[in-house]
């Protein structure tokens, strides 16, 4: 695929994503049971599986996160048979699959994709709108598809109409485009909990370039901006503003971003005014019509192929045999 082909895909793929999620909204899930649960994931995947790990849950404790490497060097948990496993895979990868192989072992388990029907396994799958984007390495459909089916799994009750609009109103008055090769730290509270980790790999699947660097506010102030200064980075900040504004928080990022100037950081902050748990879309939208931006303003520095060939040692580790029980 040529590097305007990728952008017009990109540009598609956001513009789906109001109405993918609307569809999405009418999907009945019902909440994971009380007890311990697993949420899975990794790649355009792990950001849903986080949030699912960052939602109180009504009756049980918040779901534990585990990549699926944990899966090949600790097999299940000796509680395994106590707990619900959840795997978020848009496309079911090898090694999705090599962590399903495991289901019996478990009290109860979700498999969240977007996989046409063929493909699905036998056993309980909450299937969301995005097999039309398995083909390219940015999705952008089914991992919002995906996060929405996480809220409903945690028993959340939000007013998930709110979501759409976000990113219509993003693509409507996207940021300025960002120089693809600055340098780039990404902040937020807590470092992000759940949002972060999905919006660092959701820029880099996009525009590639340098790896930004994602901490807290506060933690930057230990080694990322002193390593930045001099390289005009560009930082971006994930806030909360409108109802959802605290005064603390305003605060810190108030004194991060005049520390920041003072480094010479150029300064870019994306303010979610939806409540939590919303916000995680809201600053999605926000990141995503930045990509785009980006790639319209500066698509000579897009690169045209995906490593499939190089990866494939780490994609599929999944065609390794199961250990026995």
């Amino acid at each position: 695929m040529g590097k305007l082909a990728m952008i017009e895909a990109f540009e598609r793929g956001l513009s789906a994503v109001p109405t993918a999620l609307a569809v999405t909204a009418g999907i009945g899930v019902e909440p994971l049971p009380p007890g311990r649960v697993l949420s899975v994931g990794t790649g355009s995947s792990e950001g849903p599986a986080r949030l699912l790990a960052d939602r109180p849950r009504a009756g049980g404790a918040a779901a534990t996160f585990m990549a699926p490497s944990r899966f090949f060097v600790d097999d299940v948990p000796p509680d395994a048979e106590q707990c619900a496993l959840v795997v978020f895979s848009q496309s079911i990868s090898p090694n999705a699959r090599q962590v399903l192989e495991r289901a019996s072992r478990f009290r109860h388990v979700v498999l969240v994709t977007a996989a046409p029907p063929e493909d699905l396994p036998d056993m309980h799958v909450v299937r969301h709108p995005g097999v039309e984007e398995l083909e390219g390495p940015t999705r952008l459909v089914g991992s919002a598809c995906a996060a929405m089916i996480a809220l409903k799994l945690s028993g959340c009750a939000a007013d998930y109409p709110l979501i759409g609009p976000a990113y219509e109103a993003a693509l409507r008055e996207p940021e300025p485009p960002l120089d693809p090769r600055a340098q780039k730290l990404f902040v937020a509270l807590d470092a992000g909990g759940a949002s972060l980790p999905h919006l660092v790999h959701k820029w880099i699947a996009a525009v590639r370039g340098p790896l930004p660097f994602a901490c807290d506010p506060l933690g930057a102030a230990h080694g990322a901006l002193q390593a930045l200064t001099g390289h005009r980075p560009v930082v971006v900040s994930f806030e909360h503003g409108g109802s959802q504004a605290k005064d603390g928080e305003r605060e810190i990022f108030d004194r991060f971003f005049s520390v920041a100037g003072r480094m010479g950081a150029i300064s870019r902050r994306l303010v979610a005014t939806l409540p939590e748990p919303l916000a995680f879309f809201e600053h999605d939208a926000s990141l995503a019509a930045l990509a785009l931006a980006t790639l319209r303003e500066h698509g000579e520095y897009l690169q045209s192929t995906w490593p499939t060939g190089m990866d494939k040692p780490l994609y599929d580790m999944g065609s390794r045999p199961p250990p026995a029980p």
